[in-house]
């Protein structure tokens, strides 16, 4: 990425197979994304407890919350259903160094597993983390997680194909209204 172009912040939303819960997740992107979804030119910032080699599952075959960062491409997520843009900077560096940046901020953040839902839960601590330390990111109320999940629902209702999940801005604060632009 060169000097002075703009990148983006968003919280994305995403479906959890058969839950009716949502996977929350932070996602790092340059303002003129890629349309072609092989072309991993964001990043993408999350909790998880997938099973795999390194994190196999427990005696009791329970799941083990972790941090992941990864790039990614929004158009290649089948489970995606909403983007809220929570913030827009200019980048005087590379994306890559955004993105160890931000790994450094969240990296280590502990992941509460609660009953509001653990992704949700690190997402709005990561948003605190990086508020407190670099840019000016809304605070989510819980009358704007109210709206997120609701806009999320409706795009799950809609049956959008996450290549075209709605994105929404956050204006003053605490609305959320659709994004319409040549993003």
């Amino acid at each position: 990425m060169q000097s002075g172009n703009p990148f983006r912040l968003y919280i994305t939303l995403h479906e959890r197979g058969a839950s009716s819960a949502f996977h929350w997740a932070i996602l790092l992107a340059p303002k003129e994304e890629s349309k072609d979804p092989q072309d991993k030119d964001c990043y993408a910032f999350h909790a998880v407890n997938i099973a795999d080699h390194q994190y196999p599952r427990g005696p009791q075959g329970q799941l083990t919350w972790r941090y992941h960062s990864m790039r990614t491409s929004p158009r290649a997520s089948k489970r995606m259903v909403a983007r809220i843009l929570v913030t827009e900077q200019s980048c005087t560096t590379s994306l890559h160094r955004v993105q160890d940046f931000i790994n450094r901020l969240v990296g280590d953040l502990p992941i509460k597993t609660d009953e509001s839902g653990a992704s949700k839960t690190w997402v709005f601590d990561a948003l605190d983390e990086l508020r407190s330390k670099w840019a000016d990111i809304p605070r989510v109320t819980s009358d704007l997680e109210s709206q997120i999940i609701a806009k999320a629902e409706e795009a799950r209702r809609s049956g959008v194909e996450a290549t075209n999940a709605p994105i929404y801005e956050i204006l003053d604060g605490f609305t959320l209204q659709e994004l319409v632009c040549g993003c």
